[in-house]
């Protein structure tokens, strides 16, 4: 959209060539010696060929010159011709000049290739809808078509006018801080900051400025201060609730998760009743000092809410929360430019804008037609909300496969849930009014609401899906569309081109602030907000235009037969009654559970599904390790080993030393994915809720590979025992009956130490392990997901095998130096054959080389990736069940 409605300018240059003749350059004696001994003649011949040779020589070098300057040149007139466009758009924006007329479409027909044709779903109505637009030239823009429904509005007083109900708390002393980390974008923040202070007033508690958590959809690292006024904020709400910046220093070292303090959305039913904070979260803030929302989205009830509460929230929203003065200035810029001219000021301009807004108007040579009126269109039509609709849009074949691949990836539950259900059909999703309404479909409703051709619309949103392609019957009617790229210079955008809540903030405003708002899907936050700022500071004068997509469907799906009077009475009916106040239907769910009052189970849990998730994975695998153990033990190949296995001692011999298995899991898994889970959470929270760089999850890794393999090196030692005892002489057998009798043999007959034989490996071979299978996991999830769009399986079976391959590289060498460390017996002299791991890495590197490190790879390897991969759906299932029964 950002090349819609543009008349670029062309300025031509033209220059003379001039042409230098250079000497040529005086000739070298050549290759001197190089003939001797021929006849004379063909010296002389020689001698000719090469003077020629050099004339050659030297005018190619005239010409290389000569090309060289001409091109030189003319670069030289493209970078000039540059700059004297960029100074001329800027120059003509500054003086206020009107938008881009309808020759813009013409311009943009123009750049479009054969092969993007327009989408068109509607054709008949479409060529209707064509001509009453031109006729509709008329009317003048018909602004005046739509009013607020209600005379009443505008005598509403504000809320922030209204004597505050909520102070008499502040004698009495805090119930402790709140903290919050909103999710989402700009609007999605916005209501949970406006719910945090509704909440802190309720709990008596002091609230701490709002983080903004980084999102890898809106990829933002924008936080409160950087797009609202923090002081203004504070001073504003200061008679209503207590705000700070931080917390208090004693409050700042608390492990917030460990104490039970960590609030989730999943903790919270949705839309919440005040009684539940006072009886759920006010004991837990009393107990602890502190409580941390992680997330907050919709979490407090819109109705019923007693109207003091309902009153701070509203003048959180409508009065609390103003933008920064940058971004002021800038949609101050935006409006300006769009209007073409300095209006005087009403209450939303001045909300908004503040004294970026000056009354003046700006002189022009033509004032005759009086300032440019537009009106703002946010059409939701992105990627993300045509695919998780479900609906089809006649794109044809390579269309629904695009959308279908765009699902797998970022809707696997969706996809799941399409394969195993009778999903309704895509006719049957539109006439629900389910299905997002197209661009076409929203020029239609435009020109049945009696808007002309020359209407100027500014488009708010993110990209459209299906481009210049699914916009051309848009333009075709309504040629000035125009967006903020459009009006604000690259200059002007630059310091909010890498955040989007801070750019939805300026189409905020200019959808805000214009004379008509219009919306294709009132679900959304963006044009909720957007609609619920204007009732409350335009005092009826501020109209809203809002479909009802049930009622269009069914009047579009009549377009072979339907006349156009007919369809334009049928839609401002539509309109109209759409604007009545409707009683907003209260979300049911189950009461959340409360979370559990002394905290334990939130410090364990990461603890207990690790070591469970583990243990599971372990029945699956151990065959697969059995036999990994006793290649190792130079049995024979992978092959060799399961035959004698099976004819010597019988299938049950592969699953011999698994209770040693599961000992190991309880103990170093266990460990392993707590620590892990509880040093992320914590560097995530230090990091202010964005994703962790690859060198600190390595680091993490690392450090919890080494905590895990010093917990369970005990049930590890016990393990490689009960797996090498078969292969050990009848007499040397120890013939262990469990893991814990081997534990008790261990400590009868080497001592407590023993326990810990071989630790060192194994502490290093978990900390590279760890390292290897964490950091190129995530980075493989990464690229297959993201980079080469493969669906939810794939990445996950695709990650899992890298995964396992690193960290069998990583870990092998060490697992190796262990395994001989713990197996190795005493000589009748009663020595070892190693002294310790650097001795035994030593002796093997001389006997066999590095490759004797990496014996039985492939069968380790082929263990690793499948237990990875199982540990992390087995981890999975065991969260979604907990989350099903509240835990």
């Amino acid at each position: 959209m950002g090349e819609l409605g543009r008349n670029p300018l062309r300025l031509s240059q033209m220059g003379k060539e001039g042409s230098v003749k250079p000497k040529p350059p005086p000739m070298k004696k050549a290759f001197p010696g190089r003939y001797h001994g021929v006849k004379s003649e063909l010296l002389g011949l020689g001698a000719a060929k090469v003077a020629a040779c050099g004339k050659r020589q030297a005018l190619f070098c005239n010409h290389l010159r000569m090309a060289l300057f001409v091109i030189g040149l003319m670069g030289s007139f493209f970078v000039l011709d540059s700059l004297m466009l960029v100074v001329i758009h800027h120059f003509n924006f500054r003086r206020g000049s009107a938008p881009r007329k309808s020759s813009g479409l013409q311009d943009v027909q123009s750049r479009i290739s054969s092969e993007r044709t327009e989408k068109i779903m509607h054709g008949r109505l479409m060529a209707l809808g064509s001509a009453a637009v031109t006729k509709n030239e008329a009317l003048h823009g018909s602004f005046e078509i739509l009013k607020e429904p209600y005379d009443q509005t505008s005598t509403w007083r504000p809320c922030a006018d209204k004597l505050n109900q909520v102070p008499q708390g502040h004698t009495m002393k805090r119930s402790g801080f709140i903290l919050v980390s909103a999710n989402g974008g700009l609007n999605q923040q916005r209501v949970a900051v406006c719910n945090a202070v509704a909440v802190a007033a309720l709990l008596n508690a002091s609230l701490v400025i709002p983080k903004f958590l980084y999102s890898s959809v809106w990829k933002d690292t924008s936080q409160f201060g950087d797009i609202y006024q923090e002081d203004f904020f504070i001073n504003y709400l200061k008679n209503d609730v207590d705000i700070v910046k931080e917390l208090p220093s004693h409050l700042q070292s608390l492990d917030i998760e460990a104490i039970g303090s960590l609030i989730t959305d999943n903790d919270i039913r949705k839309e919440s009743t005040p009684d539940y904070f006072l009886k759920v979260i006010l004991p837990l803030l009393r107990r602890n000092s502190v409580v941390h929302f992680l997330g907050f989205g919709n979490r407090l009830a819109f109705d019923p809410l007693p109207l003091d509460l309902q009153s701070l929230r509203c003048k959180c929203n409508f009065h609390a929360l103003k933008f920064m003065p940058r971004i002021q200035e800038i949609g101050s810029l935006l409006v300006r430019r769009i209007r073409r001219y300095k209006t005087s000021l009403n209450i939303l301009d001045r909300r908004l804008l503040g004294k970026y807004m000056p009354d003046t108007p700006i002189k022009r040579n033509n004032t005759s037609r009086g300032p440019v009126r537009y009106l703002a269109l946010h059409m939701r039509f992105e990627m993300d909300m045509v695919a998780y609709s479900l609906c089809d849009f006649d794109g044809g074949e390579k269309e629904r496969k695009e959308l279908q691949a765009y699902r797998e990836i970022h809707f696997p539950t969706l996809t799941m849930l399409i394969k195993t259900n009778n999903s309704l059909s895509p006719e049957e999703l539109r006439s629900l009014g389910r299905c997002p309404l197209t661009p076409e479909e929203a020029a239609l409703m435009l020109s049945a609401l009696g808007y002309n051709h020359e209407t100027y619309i500014y488009l708010a949103g993110s990209q459209i899906y299906g481009g210049q392609s699914r916009m051309l019957p848009f333009t075709r009617l309504y040629p000035n569309v125009i967006t903020k790229e459009d009006i604000l210079t690259p200059v002007e955008l630059a310091p909010f081109r890498n955040y989007s809540s801070q750019l939805a903030a300026l189409d905020f405003i200019a959808c805000a602030t214009a004379d008509v708002f219009a919306m294709t899907d009132s679900g959304s936050q963006l044009s909720s907000l957007v609609n619920g700022y204007r009732i409350y500071h335009g005092r009826g004068h501020a109209p809203t235009i809002r479909p009802n997509k049930k009622r269009f469907a069914r009047i579009l799906s009549e377009n072979r037969t339907i006349q156009w009077v007919d369809f334009e009475e049928r839609v401002r009916k539509m309109i109209q009654e759409n604007q009545r106040v409707i009683a907003r239907r209260r979300v049911e769910m189950a009461e959340g559970k409360p979370k559990s009052q002394s905290g334990v189970w939130t410090t364990v849990k990461p603890f207990v599904n690790g070591g469970v998730s583990g243990m599971l994975a372990t029945c699956v695998i151990q065959p697969i390790d059995m036999v990994k153990v006793r290649i190792q033990l130079g049995q024979g190949s992978a092959v060799q080993v399961t035959k004698n296995m099976l004819a010597n001692e019988g299938f049950g011999s592969f699953y011999k030393g698994l209770s040693a298995g599961l000992l190991r899991q309880a103990t170093y898994t266990t460990a392993r994915l707590g620590s892990f889970r509880v040093l992320t959470n914590k560097a995530v929270e230090a990091n202010d809720g964005k994703p962790l760089p690859l060198l600190q999850k390595a680091a993490i890794g690392l450090t919890a590979g080494a905590i895990g393999a010093c917990v369970g090196s005990p049930a590890d030692l016990a393990l490689i025992r009960m797996q090498a005892d078969a292969t050990l002489p009848a007499a040397q057998r120890r013939n262990y009956k469990n893991a814990f009798h081997a534990l008790y043999r261990i400590i009868a007959d080497e001592g407590v130490l023993a326990l810990w034989k071989g630790a060192g490996p194994t502490v290093v071979r978990a900390m590279s392990l760890n390292m290897g299978m964490l950091a190129s996991y995530d980075q493989s999830v990464e690229l297959f997901r993201d980079s080469l769009g493969f669906g939810e399986v794939s990445t996950v079976l695709g990650a899992s095998a890298v995964s396992g391959f690193f960290a069998s590289a990583c870990s092998l060498p060490f697992d190796y130096v262990k395994t001989q460390i713990q197996k190795m017996q005493p000589d009748a002299n009663g020595k070892y054959p190693y002294t310790g791991s650097l001795d035994c890495a030593m002796k093997t590197l001389k006997s066999g080389g590095p490759l004797k490190f990496y014996t039985g790879f492939p069968v380790y390897c082929v263990r690793i990736a499948p237990h990875v991969m199982m540990t992390w759906i087995f981890l999975n299932q065991i969260q979604k069940v907990e989350k099903s029964l509240g835990l």
